[in-house]
């Protein structure tokens, strides 16, 4: 938990961990506007 709190790499393994696994429904429509986004910017 120390770890987590602190934040850095373990943080963010454990975040795309939980969001793969549990979050597929609630983060599509952010991840589709981000991934828009994200080709537009590079275009």
């Amino acid at each position: 938990m120390a770890a987590y709190q602190k934040g850095g790499m373990v943080r963010a393994e454990i975040n795309a961990i939980l969001a793969e696994e549990f979050c597929q429904e609630l983060l599509a429509p952010v991840n589709a506007v981000y991934k828009d986004e994200k080709a537009r910017l590079l275009e």
